[in-house]
């Protein structure tokens, strides 16, 4: 009778373990460190200072007190955002189209200083006998505004030149290239909570001129 056949421990199956072990741990190690690598570059591409208009919210749910933190001037991107805000204001302030007046005054008024929207308030109100408002109302006029060209004169000041066309029925009745001159802060603003997207980057005109463009 043959002898049985007795199977041996050779230790084959341990280190081909161990092996493959050593083998998971060197690739999770790789795969770790690629992630650090792809984390550092990600944050590289971040500037060191990023300044953000926030709101920030206080006081009850019921009463909500929202404060505007004014944009920095000189931070990235600011240039472009005046100039585009200016823009604007020039556009909403001097349009007149019988329609919109009350929601683009408002916006007028919280981007506007105190005495600049009373001032303006009160040039296109009926105590005033040379109102354009009150004009445009009477003879059923309009108003377009186009924007020529925004200059930034300083950090603070800024020159918007536009072209400025009445129109009667639909008919061009009177035409005017203007600039309008204005300074401005970025200040900060408690408002309540519904009003807190009204001026998010607290933008305020504490000047506002307006003259013919020489030619």
């Amino acid at each position: 009778m043959s002898a049985m056949y007795e199977p041996r421990d050779t230790g084959h199956a341990y280190r081909s373990q161990m092996w493959a072990n050593r083998v998971l741990g060197l690739v999770s190690a790789g795969l770790v460190m690629v992630v650090i690598a792809q984390a550092a570059v990600i944050y590289a591409l971040f500037p060191l200072k990023q300044v953000e208009p926030m709101l920030l919210i206080g006081g009850s749910r019921d009463d909500q007190v929202w404060r505007v933190e004014p944009f920095e001037v000189g931070a990235r991107g600011w240039d472009l955002i005046a100039e585009k805000l200016v823009q604007d204001y020039v556009q909403k302030r001097e349009t007149i189209d019988l329609q919109t007046e009350v929601e683009r005054w408002q916006q007028v008024a919280w981007m506007s200083a105190e005495p600049v929207f009373a001032e303006f308030r009160k040039f296109m109100g009926r105590e005033n006998p040379n109102s354009p408002f009150e004009r445009a109302k009477k003879e059923r006029l309009t108003r377009q505004v186009k924007v020529r060209v925004v200059s930034q004169l300083n950090p603070h000041q800024f020159q918007v030149a536009f072209a400025r066309t009445d129109f009667r029925h639909g008919e061009r009745i009177d035409r005017r290239e203007l600039v309008a001159t204005l300074t401005i802060e970025f200040q900060e603003q408690n408002v309540r909570r519904e009003d807190r997207y009204m001026n998010p980057t607290g933008l305020t005109v504490v000047a506002y001129g307006l003259a013919e463009k020489s030619s």
